[in-house]
Protein backbone atom coordinates (compact mmCIF):
# COMPACT_ATOMS: atom_id res chain seq x y z
CA UNK A 1 0.00 0.00 0.00
CA UNK A 2 1.32 3.43 -0.85
CA UNK A 3 0.98 6.46 1.45
CA UNK A 4 0.84 10.11 0.64
CA UNK A 5 2.50 12.68 2.79
CA UNK A 6 2.36 16.44 3.16
CA UNK A 7 4.80 18.80 4.81
CA UNK A 8 4.15 22.11 6.58
CA UNK A 9 6.87 24.49 7.72
CA UNK A 10 6.02 27.07 10.40
CA UNK A 11 8.36 29.90 11.54
CA UNK A 12 8.02 31.87 14.68
CA UNK A 13 6.84 35.39 14.04
CA UNK A 14 9.04 36.90 16.72
CA UNK A 15 12.41 35.90 15.41
CA UNK A 16 11.88 33.93 12.23
CA UNK A 17 14.49 31.51 13.40
CA UNK A 18 12.38 29.03 15.28
CA UNK A 19 10.87 26.56 12.93
CA UNK A 20 8.32 23.78 13.26
CA UNK A 21 8.22 21.18 10.57
CA UNK A 22 5.03 19.19 10.40
CA UNK A 23 4.99 16.12 8.18
CA UNK A 24 1.59 14.53 7.83
CA UNK A 25 1.45 10.95 6.78
CA UNK A 26 -1.51 8.69 6.31
CA UNK A 27 -0.83 6.87 9.54
CA UNK A 28 0.96 9.57 11.60
CA UNK A 29 2.13 13.15 11.96
CA UNK A 30 5.77 13.98 12.62
CA UNK A 31 6.76 17.22 14.35
CA UNK A 32 10.28 18.57 14.19
CA UNK A 33 11.45 21.78 15.93
CA UNK A 34 14.64 23.77 15.82
CA UNK A 35 16.51 24.95 18.89
CA UNK A 36 14.71 22.29 21.00
CA UNK A 37 11.78 24.61 21.55
CA UNK A 38 8.88 23.17 23.68
CA UNK A 39 6.08 21.69 21.67
CA UNK A 40 2.47 22.09 22.87
CA UNK A 41 0.28 19.35 21.52
CA UNK A 42 -3.52 19.24 21.66
CA UNK A 43 -4.39 15.61 21.26
CA UNK A 44 -7.98 16.34 20.42
CA UNK A 45 -7.03 18.45 17.42
CA UNK A 46 -6.80 16.52 14.18
CA UNK A 47 -5.33 18.73 11.45
CA UNK A 48 -6.37 17.79 8.00
CA UNK A 49 -5.08 19.76 5.07
CA UNK A 50 -8.11 20.65 3.04
CA UNK A 51 -6.58 23.30 0.83
CA UNK A 52 -6.96 26.10 3.41
CA UNK A 53 -4.15 28.38 4.47
CA UNK A 54 -2.36 28.67 7.80
CA UNK A 55 -4.43 31.63 8.90
CA UNK A 56 -7.58 29.50 8.88
CA UNK A 57 -5.91 26.88 11.00
CA UNK A 58 -4.69 29.44 13.51
CA UNK A 59 -8.11 30.99 13.68
CA UNK A 60 -9.62 27.61 14.24
CA UNK A 61 -7.17 26.97 17.05
CA UNK A 62 -8.16 30.26 18.68
CA UNK A 63 -11.82 29.34 18.43
CA UNK A 64 -11.13 25.99 19.96
CA UNK A 65 -9.03 27.60 22.70
CA UNK A 66 -11.79 30.15 23.41
CA UNK A 67 -14.31 27.31 23.65
CA UNK A 68 -12.02 25.50 26.00
CA UNK A 69 -11.54 28.65 28.13
CA UNK A 70 -15.29 29.29 28.15
CA UNK A 71 -16.04 25.71 29.07
CA UNK A 72 -13.33 25.86 31.75
CA UNK A 73 -14.98 28.99 33.20
CA UNK A 74 -18.36 27.32 33.16
CA UNK A 75 -16.86 24.25 34.77
CA UNK A 76 -15.08 26.44 37.31
CA UNK A 77 -18.30 28.25 38.13
CA UNK A 78 -20.09 24.93 38.42
CA UNK A 79 -17.40 23.63 40.71
CA UNK A 80 -17.61 26.84 42.77
CA UNK A 81 -21.40 26.50 43.05
CA UNK A 82 -21.08 22.85 44.00
CA UNK A 83 -18.32 23.73 46.48
CA UNK A 84 -20.43 26.52 47.97
CA UNK A 85 -23.38 24.16 48.24
CA UNK A 86 -21.13 21.56 49.78
CA UNK A 87 -19.70 24.14 52.22
CA UNK A 88 -23.24 25.28 53.12
CA UNK A 89 -24.38 21.72 53.65
CA UNK A 90 -21.22 21.05 55.66
CA UNK A 91 -21.81 24.16 57.81
CA UNK A 92 -25.44 23.19 58.39
CA UNK A 93 -24.43 19.62 59.14
CA UNK A 94 -21.61 20.79 61.43
CA UNK A 95 -24.06 23.07 63.28
CA UNK A 96 -26.56 20.22 63.61
CA UNK A 97 -23.83 17.86 64.71
CA UNK A 98 -22.60 20.48 67.25
CA UNK A 99 -26.12 20.93 68.56
CA UNK A 100 -26.58 17.19 68.82
CA UNK A 101 -23.20 16.76 70.48
CA UNK A 102 -23.97 19.59 72.93
CA UNK A 103 -27.36 18.05 73.69
CA UNK A 104 -25.77 14.64 74.07
CA UNK A 105 -23.10 16.08 76.38
CA UNK A 106 -25.78 17.84 78.47
CA UNK A 107 -27.89 14.71 78.64
CA UNK A 108 -24.84 12.63 79.55
CA UNK A 109 -23.84 15.12 82.28
CA UNK A 110 -27.40 15.20 83.62
CA UNK A 111 -27.60 11.41 83.66
CA UNK A 112 -24.19 11.14 85.38
CA UNK A 113 -25.20 13.80 87.93
CA UNK A 114 -28.56 12.11 88.45
CA UNK A 115 -26.84 8.78 89.04
CA UNK A 116 -24.40 10.48 91.45
CA UNK A 117 -27.29 12.20 93.27
CA UNK A 118 -29.21 8.91 93.45
CA UNK A 119 -26.14 7.14 94.77
CA UNK A 120 -25.54 9.92 97.32
CA UNK A 121 -29.19 9.85 98.41
CA UNK A 122 -29.13 6.07 98.73
CA UNK A 123 -25.89 6.25 100.72
CA UNK A 124 -27.38 8.95 102.97
CA UNK A 125 -30.59 6.96 103.44
CA UNK A 126 -28.55 3.85 104.18
CA UNK A 127 -26.39 5.73 106.70
CA UNK A 128 -29.47 7.23 108.36
CA UNK A 129 -31.17 3.82 108.50
CA UNK A 130 -28.04 2.17 109.89
CA UNK A 131 -27.77 4.93 112.51
CA UNK A 132 -31.43 4.47 113.47
CA UNK A 133 -30.98 0.70 113.65
CA UNK A 134 -27.83 1.08 115.79
CA UNK A 135 -29.58 3.58 118.06
CA UNK A 136 -32.60 1.30 118.44
CA UNK A 137 -30.37 -1.72 119.10
CA UNK A 138 -28.47 0.25 121.75
CA UNK A 139 -31.71 1.50 123.31
CA UNK A 140 -33.27 -1.96 123.26
CA UNK A 141 -30.12 -3.56 124.68
CA UNK A 142 -29.96 -0.94 127.43
CA UNK A 143 -33.67 -1.32 128.16
CA UNK A 144 -33.31 -5.11 128.26
CA UNK A 145 -30.35 -4.76 130.60
CA UNK A 146 -32.27 -2.39 132.86
CA UNK A 147 -35.32 -4.67 132.76
CA UNK A 148 -33.21 -7.74 133.51
CA UNK A 149 -31.50 -5.92 136.37
CA UNK A 150 -34.83 -4.62 137.66
CA UNK A 151 -36.42 -8.08 137.46
CA UNK A 152 -33.43 -9.60 139.27
CA UNK A 153 -33.46 -6.86 141.90
CA UNK A 154 -37.22 -7.13 142.31
CA UNK A 155 -36.99 -10.91 142.62
CA UNK A 156 -34.36 -10.56 145.35
CA UNK A 157 -36.34 -7.80 147.02
CA UNK A 158 -39.59 -9.80 146.89
CA UNK A 159 -37.88 -12.87 148.29
CA UNK A 160 -36.39 -10.77 151.05
CA UNK A 161 -39.76 -9.18 151.76
CA UNK A 162 -41.48 -12.57 151.84
CA UNK A 163 -38.86 -13.91 154.24
CA UNK A 164 -39.13 -10.77 156.34
CA UNK A 165 -42.94 -10.95 156.37
CA UNK A 166 -42.85 -14.59 157.30
CA UNK A 167 -40.47 -13.83 160.16
CA UNK A 168 -42.50 -10.77 161.19
CA UNK A 169 -45.78 -12.72 161.19
CA UNK A 170 -44.18 -15.52 163.14
CA UNK A 171 -42.71 -13.02 165.60
CA UNK A 172 -45.97 -11.10 165.99
CA UNK A 173 -47.95 -14.32 166.26
CA UNK A 174 -45.60 -15.56 168.95
CA UNK A 175 -45.78 -12.21 170.76
CA UNK A 176 -49.58 -12.15 170.56
CA UNK A 177 -49.84 -15.73 171.74
CA UNK A 178 -47.64 -14.90 174.70
CA UNK A 179 -49.61 -11.72 175.43
CA UNK A 180 -52.95 -13.52 175.13
CA UNK A 181 -51.71 -16.30 177.38
CA UNK A 182 -50.58 -13.71 179.92
CA UNK A 183 -53.92 -11.96 179.83
CA UNK A 184 -55.75 -15.27 179.92
CA UNK A 185 -53.74 -16.22 182.99
CA UNK A 186 -54.64 -12.94 184.62
CA UNK A 187 -58.32 -13.52 183.90
CA UNK A 188 -58.06 -17.09 185.14
CA UNK A 189 -56.49 -15.77 188.30
CA UNK A 190 -59.34 -13.32 188.68
CA UNK A 191 -62.04 -15.93 188.31
CA UNK A 192 -60.31 -18.79 190.13
CA UNK A 193 -62.16 -20.08 193.19
CA UNK A 194 -65.20 -18.01 192.20
CA UNK A 195 -68.54 -19.23 193.50
CA UNK A 196 -70.01 -19.03 190.01
CA UNK A 197 -68.69 -19.62 186.53
CA UNK A 198 -67.38 -16.31 185.18
CA UNK A 199 -67.12 -17.04 181.46
CA UNK A 200 -67.85 -13.54 180.11
CA UNK A 201 -66.77 -9.98 180.86
CA UNK A 202 -70.36 -9.17 181.84
CA UNK A 203 -70.33 -11.92 184.44
CA UNK A 204 -67.04 -10.60 185.75
CA UNK A 205 -68.40 -7.04 185.83
CA UNK A 206 -71.55 -8.14 187.62
CA UNK A 207 -69.53 -10.20 190.06
CA UNK A 208 -67.38 -7.25 190.99
CA UNK A 209 -70.08 -4.60 190.89
CA UNK A 210 -69.57 -3.94 194.55
CA UNK A 211 -65.78 -3.86 194.61
CA UNK A 212 -63.73 -0.66 194.70
CA UNK A 213 -63.02 1.49 191.62
CA UNK A 214 -59.39 0.42 191.31
CA UNK A 215 -60.40 -3.16 190.64
CA UNK A 216 -62.95 -2.03 188.05
CA UNK A 217 -60.35 0.14 186.33
CA UNK A 218 -57.98 -2.81 186.14
CA UNK A 219 -60.71 -4.90 184.53
CA UNK A 220 -61.43 -2.13 181.99
CA UNK A 221 -57.75 -1.87 181.13
CA UNK A 222 -57.49 -5.62 180.59
CA UNK A 223 -60.58 -5.53 178.38
CA UNK A 224 -59.06 -2.76 176.28
CA UNK A 225 -55.80 -4.66 176.04
CA UNK A 226 -57.55 -7.82 174.87
CA UNK A 227 -59.57 -5.91 172.26
CA UNK A 228 -56.40 -4.20 170.98
CA UNK A 229 -54.61 -7.55 170.72
CA UNK A 230 -57.56 -9.04 168.85
CA UNK A 231 -57.54 -6.13 166.39
CA UNK A 232 -53.81 -6.54 165.77
CA UNK A 233 -54.19 -10.28 165.19
CA UNK A 234 -56.98 -9.63 162.71
CA UNK A 235 -54.90 -7.01 160.95
CA UNK A 236 -51.88 -9.28 160.70
CA UNK A 237 -53.88 -12.19 159.32
CA UNK A 238 -55.74 -10.14 156.68
CA UNK A 239 -53.40 -7.33 155.67
CA UNK A 240 -51.29 -6.98 152.50
CA UNK A 241 -47.59 -6.24 152.19
CA UNK A 242 -48.09 -2.46 152.09
CA UNK A 243 -49.96 -2.54 155.42
CA UNK A 244 -46.77 -3.57 157.21
CA UNK A 245 -45.01 -0.35 156.15
CA UNK A 246 -44.82 2.52 158.64
CA UNK A 247 -43.65 6.07 158.00
CA UNK A 248 -39.98 6.63 158.80
CA UNK A 249 -40.78 9.03 161.63
CA UNK A 250 -42.89 6.30 163.28
CA UNK A 251 -40.18 3.66 162.76
CA UNK A 252 -37.61 5.98 164.39
CA UNK A 253 -39.91 6.86 167.28
CA UNK A 254 -40.26 3.14 168.15
CA UNK A 255 -36.52 2.37 168.15
CA UNK A 256 -34.69 1.34 171.29
CA UNK A 257 -31.23 2.88 170.92
CA UNK A 258 -28.16 1.17 172.31
CA UNK A 259 -25.20 3.52 172.78
CA UNK A 260 -27.11 6.05 170.69
CA UNK A 261 -27.64 3.84 167.65
CA UNK A 262 -29.83 1.06 166.28
CA UNK A 263 -30.82 -0.60 162.99
CA UNK A 264 -34.37 -0.08 161.75
CA UNK A 265 -36.59 -2.96 162.84
CA UNK A 266 -39.52 -2.77 160.39
CA UNK A 267 -40.27 -1.80 156.79
CA UNK A 268 -40.63 1.97 156.50
CA UNK A 269 -41.64 4.51 153.87
CA UNK A 270 -40.42 7.92 152.72
CA UNK A 271 -42.38 10.53 150.79
CA UNK A 272 -40.71 12.63 148.07
CA UNK A 273 -41.48 15.56 145.79
CA UNK A 274 -39.94 14.31 142.50
CA UNK A 275 -40.67 17.49 140.53
CA UNK A 276 -37.21 18.90 141.21
CA UNK A 277 -33.71 17.76 142.14
CA UNK A 278 -31.10 18.98 144.63
CA UNK A 279 -27.65 19.57 143.13
CA UNK A 280 -24.63 19.02 145.39
CA UNK A 281 -22.54 21.05 142.95
CA UNK A 282 -24.57 24.21 143.63
CA UNK A 283 -26.01 23.22 147.04
CA UNK A 284 -29.42 24.25 145.72
CA UNK A 285 -32.47 22.91 143.93
CA UNK A 286 -32.20 23.00 140.13
CA UNK A 287 -35.62 24.57 139.58
CA UNK A 288 -38.24 23.20 137.21
CA UNK A 289 -36.91 24.83 134.01
CA UNK A 290 -33.41 23.40 134.47
CA UNK A 291 -34.66 20.05 135.79
CA UNK A 292 -37.02 19.74 132.80
CA UNK A 293 -34.13 20.43 130.38
CA UNK A 294 -31.98 17.78 132.13
CA UNK A 295 -34.78 15.20 131.87
CA UNK A 296 -35.36 15.97 128.15
CA UNK A 297 -31.64 15.69 127.40
CA UNK A 298 -31.40 12.30 129.15
CA UNK A 299 -34.59 10.83 127.61
CA UNK A 300 -32.80 9.35 124.55
CA UNK A 301 -35.11 11.19 122.16
CA UNK A 302 -38.38 10.26 123.89
CA UNK A 303 -38.84 13.92 124.84
CA UNK A 304 -38.02 17.00 122.74
CA UNK A 305 -37.84 20.75 123.19
CA UNK A 306 -41.55 20.93 122.35
CA UNK A 307 -42.56 18.50 125.11
CA UNK A 308 -45.00 20.03 127.60
CA UNK A 309 -44.61 20.06 131.38
CA UNK A 310 -47.24 17.34 131.57
CA UNK A 311 -45.31 15.21 129.04
CA UNK A 312 -42.12 15.54 131.10
CA UNK A 313 -43.86 14.77 134.41
CA UNK A 314 -45.51 11.69 132.91
CA UNK A 315 -42.13 10.52 131.59
CA UNK A 316 -40.41 11.07 134.98
CA UNK A 317 -43.07 9.05 136.80
CA UNK A 318 -42.91 6.21 134.27
CA UNK A 319 -39.11 5.99 134.71
CA UNK A 320 -39.43 6.04 138.51
CA UNK A 321 -42.16 3.40 138.46
CA UNK A 322 -40.03 1.17 136.20
CA UNK A 323 -36.96 1.70 138.40
CA UNK A 324 -38.53 1.09 141.83
CA UNK A 325 -41.24 -1.38 140.76
CA UNK A 326 -43.09 -2.90 143.71
CA UNK A 327 -41.35 -0.52 146.11
CA UNK A 328 -43.69 2.24 144.92
CA UNK A 329 -46.67 2.49 147.25
CA UNK A 330 -50.21 2.86 145.91
CA UNK A 331 -51.62 6.27 144.97
CA UNK A 332 -48.17 7.83 144.59
CA UNK A 333 -47.98 11.01 142.55
CA UNK A 334 -44.94 12.93 141.35
CA UNK A 335 -45.54 15.57 144.03
CA UNK A 336 -46.04 12.91 146.74
CA UNK A 337 -44.03 9.89 145.65
CA UNK A 338 -44.09 7.17 148.34
CA UNK A 339 -41.36 4.54 148.43
CA UNK A 340 -41.20 1.45 150.64
CA UNK A 341 -37.87 0.33 152.17
CA UNK A 342 -38.19 -3.43 152.74
CA UNK A 343 -34.47 -3.91 153.40
CA UNK A 344 -34.80 -1.99 156.68
CA UNK A 345 -32.20 -4.19 158.41
CA UNK A 346 -29.49 -2.45 156.35
CA UNK A 347 -30.37 1.07 157.62
CA UNK A 348 -28.50 2.27 160.70
CA UNK A 349 -29.55 5.30 162.80
CA UNK A 350 -26.68 6.93 164.73
CA UNK A 351 -27.27 9.83 167.15
CA UNK A 352 -25.17 12.03 169.41
CA UNK A 353 -22.28 12.10 166.91
CA UNK A 354 -19.34 14.50 167.10
CA UNK A 355 -17.14 15.38 164.12
CA UNK A 356 -18.91 12.82 161.95
CA UNK A 357 -19.50 13.19 158.22
CA UNK A 358 -22.02 11.69 155.77
CA UNK A 359 -20.86 8.74 153.63
CA UNK A 360 -21.32 8.18 149.87
CA UNK A 361 -20.56 4.81 148.26
CA UNK A 362 -18.16 3.80 151.02
CA UNK A 363 -16.29 7.13 151.20
CA UNK A 364 -16.62 9.61 154.07
CA UNK A 365 -17.49 13.04 152.60
CA UNK A 366 -14.92 15.11 154.50
CA UNK A 367 -15.74 18.30 152.56
CA UNK A 368 -19.32 18.33 153.91
CA UNK A 369 -20.38 19.87 157.25
CA UNK A 370 -20.36 17.72 160.38
CA UNK A 371 -23.53 15.85 161.27
CA UNK A 372 -24.83 15.08 164.77
CA UNK A 373 -26.97 12.20 163.49
CA UNK A 374 -27.28 10.17 160.32
CA UNK A 375 -29.21 7.31 158.77
CA UNK A 376 -26.89 5.22 156.60
CA UNK A 377 -27.25 2.14 154.41
CA UNK A 378 -24.86 -0.64 155.44
CA UNK A 379 -23.63 -3.22 152.94
CA UNK A 380 -24.16 -5.98 155.49
CA UNK A 381 -27.46 -6.07 157.38
CA UNK A 382 -26.92 -5.46 161.11
CA UNK A 383 -23.18 -4.68 160.69
CA UNK A 384 -22.48 -1.06 161.70
CA UNK A 385 -18.90 -1.33 160.40
CA UNK A 386 -20.10 -1.67 156.78
CA UNK A 387 -21.53 1.85 156.29
CA UNK A 388 -21.89 2.51 152.53
CA UNK A 389 -24.02 5.65 151.96
CA UNK A 390 -25.80 8.16 154.22
CA UNK A 391 -29.32 8.96 153.02
CA UNK A 392 -30.33 11.45 155.76
CA UNK A 393 -28.38 13.48 158.31
CA UNK A 394 -28.44 16.77 160.19
CA UNK A 395 -28.37 18.46 163.58
CA UNK A 396 -29.65 17.22 166.94
CA UNK A 397 -31.22 18.94 169.92
CA UNK A 398 -32.07 16.50 172.67
CA UNK A 399 -34.41 13.92 171.15
CA UNK A 400 -35.22 16.06 168.07
CA UNK A 401 -33.34 15.20 164.87
CA UNK A 402 -33.51 17.98 162.23
CA UNK A 403 -32.70 17.17 158.59
CA UNK A 404 -29.95 19.10 156.81
CA UNK A 405 -29.55 20.31 154.09
CA UNK A 406 -33.00 21.58 153.15
CA UNK A 407 -34.67 22.56 149.88
CA UNK A 408 -34.59 26.23 148.82
CA UNK A 409 -37.34 28.25 150.45
CA UNK A 410 -38.71 25.10 152.06
CA UNK A 411 -38.60 23.53 155.48
CA UNK A 412 -38.28 20.05 153.99
CA UNK A 413 -35.02 18.14 154.06
CA UNK A 414 -33.08 16.42 151.27
CA UNK A 415 -32.71 12.64 150.97
CA UNK A 416 -29.70 11.29 149.06
CA UNK A 417 -30.27 7.93 147.28
CA UNK A 418 -27.83 5.16 148.21
CA UNK A 419 -26.17 5.16 144.77
CA UNK A 420 -26.89 8.80 144.01
CA UNK A 421 -28.47 10.11 140.84
CA UNK A 422 -26.39 9.12 137.81
CA UNK A 423 -23.64 8.18 140.33
CA UNK A 424 -23.53 11.73 141.72
CA UNK A 425 -24.54 12.60 145.32
CA UNK A 426 -27.58 14.61 144.30
CA UNK A 427 -30.89 14.24 146.09
CA UNK A 428 -34.66 14.72 146.25
CA UNK A 429 -36.84 16.79 148.57
CA UNK A 430 -38.63 14.73 151.23
CA UNK A 431 -41.81 15.71 153.02
CA UNK A 432 -40.05 15.51 156.39
CA UNK A 433 -38.45 18.22 158.48
CA UNK A 434 -37.34 16.32 161.57
CA UNK A 435 -37.76 13.15 163.61
CA UNK A 436 -38.28 12.60 167.33
CA UNK A 437 -36.58 9.82 169.27
CA UNK A 438 -38.34 7.52 171.71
Amino acid sequence: MSYKSHSLNVWAVEDGASKLDIDAHSDRIDFTTTNDQPLKIHPTLHLVHSGGDITDVAQKLKVIEADITSNAGIATNGITVVQNDLDSYKSVNNSSVGTLQAGLATETAQRIQGQADDASARASDKSTLETLITTEETRATTAEGVLTSSVSAETSRAQGVEASLTASIASVSSSLTSAINVEKGRIDDLVSNASVDLDTLKEITDAYANVDSNTLNQIADMTLTINTLVQRVNALTSSTDSDFVVALNTAIAELDLVNGKAFLTQPFSLNFDMRDMYSSATSAMLGWATYKAVIIASSSGVLTGTSTDSDVETYIKSVLDATFGLSVLANSTLADYRLKYSDYGHYLLETGLSGAKPYFKGVEQTALPDCAWRISYCSVSGDDSSIYSTILSGTQSGKVLTISPRADGSEYGIEFPVNGIANVRDGYKTTYTQFTLK
